[in-house]
């Protein structure tokens, strides 16, 4: 082990890089060693996860012998879902359950909310140090997660950017600020107008442009006039929902703007940007690592307070230069980037002397240490190359075995000894003949000899479990060099579930063909040159023998000249042809020509687009419609048919309501004649005669009045219930809440004693004919009205409910009720479930209602219960 050479650890190395689905980065391995991760909110190339992950690994990279780290990317800018989290979730857990972090650097707020949300399942116990963090209320955490968690909080100096801004631009009086609709930009800019923007009031006007597209962006920024500054937050995600790299956004908005831009970070300097009091997240990245090392030195948590995180003034010079700012009018110890260097050009003869001293003492030092340099590097090296092979060997998720030139075991990782179902003291000194199928004696040597050979193998085999189970492998090997001697390396992976999904995909294959082949449907496949493949029933359909007659044939030929319409036939097969290529698909008729006989026969042509080997082709289906044309004629002769008997019908009906309305008027004239002679000759016999009468003669024509009353009403319901029938509806928007409180208004005008509770569901919306459903809420309404009134805390109400897609109206109160059993009575005419004297009424209400939801295309219901109340329920087709 200790002659292990440099190109067989790399080797190793990339085996296990392709061969690995972790994304973990390991810097090293040992039982002893502290496990952290790194949790990033955003994704690798960002700009601040990069700045913030290089501030990291400035302070880690100290302590590398001592730490394997592990890093995750989020990628929320991208993408940020409720079930993505929940996915993300499910990854780490799958990922970090056999895992034990010591500690978690969590960067930017979702990563640190995620682990608020789920460390407590996924990471138990572990410290948190998180950084980038905008908003931090320790008072928030419970006494557990106050004792392990702490960091670096980011906080943007808006307002000393803003005034610095001001003062290098005295003559500026407008601000814009952008910045796009996440929520730190949200938070950006409502921070901005709560605390900052009263502080410069009667300096200059804000203006604020975060819900556009970057089209939209760019052209009011190239429109801004003088006296105008940018104030740049960030703009990753427009009102579109484009996502943008911060730095190709701030290129394009400071290349359209004749305005100075400034900005609160530092990521943005660089590109446009004049400058500012900016967060740096190199620094706070730095910071946080810093506290990560001194609580993984056992420095309690607890003990260390939150930070913040440290701004700095930095500008571009080339931008200063651009608007003729001044060095010297910068704030003091600010950090000017890309300043032209001049010492050099000031001081080259002192320059070139302190060069040239430095290379001679170096050139000393040199020579005194190189052998010993040489000496250590190359321990080192060995030291490193094999801590690398040990956890490389150990860690990798294939089984990696080692085999000495006889075949046999000397050395394989806990993969191996899984999969084989051995020991690892088991496992070692096994001939490759134990764990290689006997149908498969002659691998090993095949192996051997292409190792020897070619300096590399690759195979597939069978290999045998201890318990005797055979399972398919894939095999990549190499020579390695193990204590000296000339081994082989087989890095072996279990492909069983592989080879049973491409047995599965070949199966298919064949159906496929099969079905192709067996298909009662014409099916041919084409390209823009032609045909190239047919099944049998296409054969038999156009009058072919064979294929290749078939295929060798152009288009034209199983078509006559031109269409019916007088299309040419050719020409119109052409244009559905490029249309099916580009759309996808395409349907269409076409006359055909059978080629045996010269017949022709209508087919209608189904294009579809599929990929074949690589190449874009059409399937053509073809079916033959002759019948269905004689069938189709057959159909509209008889609707025309029809046709006449239903217009015939009409008249029929037309004449039948005409005469209905003559009789329902003349029922209503002739009935209600004698009934108000009965009214009103009981009227004048009480009124002259009562004096004569006793009080039985005078109950006997109270009773005959009452009676003609009731008659005339019990008319006046039967006529609206043959009204309703007859009328035809007039459908619109309708405000059923105000009609219902209009007639609530009416029942408290009529009855003014009576005090009941009304509960109207506002904006009840529904379309319908409004003259209908008035009739339909008078009747619930009133029902409930009338059979509430024995309960002196009466409750009426008018409302909706929606129960899966449907919409349920419904008029509920808490009167005498009724018996459900008695249900199935409520919506026939004349039938009535309470006695006249108890409550009156001519039971024809609820039968005018059943009708008019009928016609509407719902349904109506009731629910009840004895003394306690009853509910009306109706619904109402949707348009």
């Amino acid at each position: 082990m200790k002659e292990l050479s440099t190109s067989t650890a790399v080797f190793i190395f990339i085996v296990f890089i392709i061969s690995s689905l972790s994304v973990t980065l390991t810097y090293a391995s040992s039982n002893l060693k502290k496990r952290v991760l790194i949790l990033n909110s955003y994704h690798k190339g960002y700009t601040y996860s990069d700045r913030s992950m290089e501030g990291i690994e400035s302070v880690l990279k100290t302590e590398v012998q001592n730490i394997i780290l592990y890093i995750e990317y989020m990628d929320t800018k991208r993408i940020f879902t409720k079930e993505y989290f929940q996915q993300l979730y499910g990854i780490y857990k799958l990922k970090y359950s056999n895992q034990k972090i010591d500690l978690i650097i969590c960067s930017d707020n979702y990563a640190f909310e995620f682990l608020l949300k789920y460390h407590n399942d996924l990471f138990v116990h572990t410290p948190i140090v998180f950084c980038g963090i905008e908003v931090f209320d320790g008072n928030f955490l419970s006494p557990t997660d106050a004792e392990r968690i702490t960091g670096v909080i980011e906080k943007c100096d808006t307002e000393k950017t803003i005034d610095i801004a001001l003062k290098l631009h005295p003559k500026s009086r407008h601000i814009v600020v952008i910045s796009d609709s996440s929520s730190s930009g949200m938070i950006f800019a409502q921070e901005l107008k709560q605390k900052i923007i009263p502080k410069f009031r009667g300096l200059t006007r804000f203006s604020f442009w975060n819900n556009l597209t970057m089209e939209e962006l760019l052209k009011k920024v190239e429109k801004l006039s003088d006296g105008s500054i940018i104030l740049l937050w960030g703009f990753v995600k427009d009102k579109s929902g484009t996502i943008f790299n911060p730095k190709e956004s701030t290129i394009l908005i400071t290349e359209a703007s004749g305005v100075p831009v400034y900005c609160n970070y530092e990521g943005h300097l660089n590109y446009g940007v004049v400058g500012g009091m900016l967060m740096n997240p190199f620094f706070d990245g730095k910071a946080a690592a810093e506290i990560a090392l001194r609580v993984l030195h056992g420095e309690k948590i607890k003990s260390i307070p939150v930070q913040r995180g440290a701004n700095r003034y930095m500008f571009n010079y080339e931008q200063l230069k651009r608007w003729g700012i001044k060095l010297s009018d910068l704030p003091e110890n600010s950090i000017v980037i890309n300043q032209p260097y001049s010492f050099f050009k000031e001081h080259k003869k002192l320059t070139f002397g302190v060069a040239l001293f430095i290379i001679f003492q170096t050139l000393i030092i040199i020579v005194l240490v190189v052998n010993r340099l040489r000496r250590r590097q190359a321990e080192e090296a060995l030291l490193d190359s094999e801590e690398r092979y040990h956890g490389i060997f150990d860690s990798a998720t294939d089984s990696f075995v080692i085999f000495d030139l006889n075949g046999f075991i000397v050395e394989a990782n806990p993969q191996a000894c899984e999969m084989y179902g051995y020991s690892y003291d088991n496992l070692i000194g096994l001939s490759s003949k134990d764990i290689i199928h006997s149908d498969y004696c002659y691998f090993f040597e095949q192996f051997k000899r292409d190792v020897l050979s070619e300096g590399k193998f690759y195979a597939e085999s069978v290999d045998v479990r201890k318990d005797g189970a055979a399972f398919n492998v894939e095999v990549k090997g190499a020579g390695f060099n193990y204590k000296g001697d000339l081994c082989l390396l087989a890095v072996i992976r279990d492909i069983t579930e592989r080879k049973k999904a491409e047995a599965a995909i070949y199966e298919s294959k064949i159906k496929l063909q099969v079905l192709y082949d067996s298909s009662s449907d014409a099916i041919m496949l084409l390209d823009k040159k032609g045909f190239f493949d047919c099944n049998k029933a296409a054969l038999r359909l156009f009058g072919c023998t064979t294929k290749e007659e078939f295929c060798s044939r152009h288009p034209a030929d199983f078509s006559p000249q031109a269409q019916p319409d007088g299309i040419d036939s050719m020409t119109y097969a052409s244009n559905n042809i490029i249309f099916a290529l580009k759309e996808g698909s395409a349907r269409f008729e076409h006359l055909h020509r059978r080629l045996d006989n010269g017949t022709d026969f209508p087919a209608q042509v189904l294009l579809d687009k599929m990929v074949l080997n690589g190449k874009e082709v059409l399937q053509a289906r073809v079916f033959d419609i002759t019948e269905r044309r004689k069938v189709e004629k057959e159909l509209e002769e008889y609707q025309m048919h029809l046709e006449k008997l239903v217009n015939a019908r009409t008249r029929e009906l037309e004449a039948a309501n005409k005469e209905l309305e003559a009789f329902s008027y003349s029922v209503s004239h002739d009935l209600r004649a004698p009934l108000r002679s009965m009214d009103g000759f009981s009227q004048l016999i009480l009124k002259k005669y009562a004096d004569k009468l006793d009080a039985q003669g005078k109950d006997y024509l109270a009773r005959i009045k009452n009676a003609s009353l009731h008659m005339a009403q019990l008319i006046e319901d039967m006529l609206q219930l043959a009204r309703v029938t007859r009328k035809e509806i007039k459908r619109e928007r309708i405000d059923l809440s105000r009609l219902a409180q209009d007639l609530i208004v009416e029942f408290q005008q009529t009855d003014q004693e009576r005090r009941v509770e009304v509960n109207i569901q506002p904006r009840v919306i529904a379309v319908g004919d409004k003259e209908l459903l008035r009739v339909v809420l008078q009747n619930l309404l009133e029902n409930a009205w009338k059979f509430s009134k024995n309960n002196p805390a009466a409750y009426i109400e008018f409302g909706t409910k929606q129960v899966k897609e449907e919409k349920q109206y419904f008029v509920c109160d808490n009167g005498v009720g009724f018996d459900v059993k008695y249900r199935d009575k409520l919506f026939g005419v004349f039938q009535r479930l309470h006695s006249e004297s108890e409550f009156p009424g001519t039971g024809v209400g609820l039968a005018t209602v059943e009708r008019i939801i009928r016609k509407h295309g719902g349904c109506v219901w009731a629910e009840s219960e004895l003394g306690k109340g009853a509910v009306f329920y109706f619904t109402l087709a949707k348009f």
